[in-house]
């Protein structure tokens, strides 16, 4: 799979005609082994630059860019670009869900309860309390044990407590054990 990289020198692998990146002027064939440097990457298209050859007072500009397709080019080390790979790539991970695998240690594996505890340690005495514990609700580590207030609903009846937990999670699932509500 190849990545293109802006101020990357590319080769042409095969014949190509290219529009001007900014969407006029002249077009330009480039033939197999033409080289160009890289200025921006896009999905399925690569814009590239080249010298002008007719640098005059008409066309001050040292270079022209042109917006050519992916598998024209071939990388310096001769791979050419493979649009299905590229199709295939997989999506990112959303933060807080764990990676997919069997070799994943979850936050709430007790050979990590040290870190959390360090950590709970750091952003009190740093004065980070409200935004680590916001980063811990949002990643679902265990965050610093605080109040924490619980809205919800049981039998059509609003409840709302103030219950001692490290996250929003624990403290909803205390509030309905209490209740003994969702079991």
């Amino acid at each position: 799979m190849t990545y293109f990289q802006k101020g990357q020198t590319v080769t042409f692998a095969v014949q190509q005609s290219a529009c001007t990146a900014s969407g006029y002027g002249h077009g330009v064939n480039f033939n197999p082994g033409d080289t160009a440097e890289v200025t921006a990457v896009r999905r399925l298209t690569v814009t590239v630059r080249v010298v002008n050859p007719k640098v005059t007072y008409n066309r001050p500009s040292k270079y022209y860019s042109y917006n050519v397709p992916r598998e024209a080019l071939a990388t310096p080390n001769g791979e050419a670009w493979d649009a299905a790979a590229a199709a295939a790539k997989p999506k990112p991970r959303k933060i807080g869900v764990p990676p997919e695998g069997e070799d994943v240690i979850l936050p709430t594996d007790p050979r990590l309860k040290w870190l959390w505890d360090d950590a709970n340690k750091l952003a009190s005495n740093s004065g980070y309390c409200s935004v680590f514990d916001r980063i811990a609700d949002q990643l679902g580590i265990p965050g610093r044990l605080r109040d924490i207030i619980v809205n919800t609903k049981v039998n059509g009846v609003d409840i709302s407590a103030t219950v001692r937990a490290r996250s929003t999670g624990e403290a909803e699932q205390i509030l309905l054990d209490k209740l003994k509500v969702g079991k």
